[in-house]
């Protein structure tokens, strides 16, 4: 089972305001790779053979040259696997496993069981990152004594031109690992959940892995990564291009209609969630868990005909409709007016609709 233990780190008594990041004022050079620690970069692969060259370029071509570069074939059926193998060959610094498919978490943990650095980062495929990114976030991690360092975010379309943000980017700060839960739970953006724009100390992931079969491996580990951290630093310069395609995981979650997958993994999240702070002694936030699965469903009921999917949606209707209700958190009673509002206009919407068209 790869069901990760509780963390031993208890959280400091500090205030809730975060620190001050220290920015980095290293001028030492980077380029002798042997005098700082190995970074090892994971990047899970699936049938991206297009963007694949820029992506492993992108990182052997980074300022902090102490890397190996673990590429995890997750049983691609176009030219990915050869492309894997022709950097292998060129490049000392590239590993290469192939493997049947499962989904990105399990690729993860594959690079992670063979990783051999003191400090580990992963890039989807599809993605790719500036020259300077691991060399900045190394000298943010030791200048604040962290644990994890996180920079910023680029969104770019599938032909790379870069997609205007919306909302606030995460402010520089120093986070214990009390004040990044916080995040995590309050901040309404996935900044505190992804995987991909940071750098971490592999002993972060002594006893952590990814679950086998959800898609939402970030999501479904953020809680207990942030929690074993002893300080996360963040800064607001932004190193990673994170790619939006239809194809990609987030692109067919917006174009479906109905995902039931959607729904199971998010139960999943939600119930890890609970039992994990409940574990730790933090029954406040372990009330706060119910959202993201009443999220899911929510978001279904208002894509959908919900008679024409009954069969399937209604236990996770009425059981993310009872979360909700008996939470114990007024905002959840808030959402659960929103979602009877969003489900009895799913069971209608259909002579709406005929309505509209008459």
């Amino acid at each position: 089972s790869h069901e990760p233990r509780a963390t031993s780190h208890e959280p400091r008594a500090t205030s809730h305001e975060p620190t001050r990041v220290h920015r980095s004022r290293s001028t030492r050079s980077l380029h002798e790779p042997y005098s700082y620690p190995l970074i090892s970069v994971i990047v899970p692969i699936y049938n991206t053979e297009k963007y694949l060259a820029q992506c492993v370029d992108s990182i052997l071509n980074q300022t902090y040259r102490n890397l190996e570069v673990i590429l995890v074939d997750d049983g691609s059926t176009d030219n990915s696997p050869a492309i894997c193998d022709d950097y292998a060959r060129k490049d000392g610094r590239v590993r290469v496993i192939h493997k049947g498919n499962s989904c990105a978490g399990v690729a993860r943990n594959a690079g992670l069981d063979v990783a051999k650095g003191e400090l580990i980062g992963t890039v989807d495929s599809d993605d790719y990152i500036r020259p300077d990114m691991y060399e900045k976030l190394y000298a943010l991690m030791v200048e604040n004594d962290a644990d994890i360092s996180v920079g910023e975010f680029e969104r770019i379309d599938e032909a790379g031109n870069i997609i205007p943000m919306t909302g606030n980017r995460m402010p520089p700060e120093v986070l214990s690992n009390e004040q990044a839960i916080e995040r995590l739970l309050f901040c309404k953006s996935g900044h505190y959940i992804f995987m991909w724009n940071r750098l971490y100390r592999a002993k972060i992931f002594k006893d952590i892995r990814f679950p086998e079969g959800s898609r939402h491996d970030d999501t479904a580990t953020a809680h207990r990564i942030l929690w074993t951290s002893r300080k996360t630093a963040v800064t607001d310069t932004p190193f990673y291009m994170y790619r939006q395609t239809v194809t990609g995981v987030m692109g067919k979650i917006a174009s479906a209609k109905f995902s039931l997958r959607l729904i199971q993994d998010y139960k999943y999240i939600s119930e890890d969630r609970y039992r994990f702070f409940q574990s730790i002694g933090r029954p406040e936030w372990a009330k706060l868990s119910w959202k993201y699965y009443a999220w899911a469903v929510r978001t279904t009921l208002e894509r959908i005909n919900y008679m024409q999917y009954r069969r399937e949606l209604s236990p996770y209707v009425y059981d993310a409709l009872k979360r909700l209700l008996t939470s114990g958190v007024f905002s959840d009673k808030v959402r659960a007016v929103k979602f009877v509002l969003s489900w009895m206009c799913s069971i209608f919407r259909p002579f709406i609709d005929k309505e509209k068209n008459t």
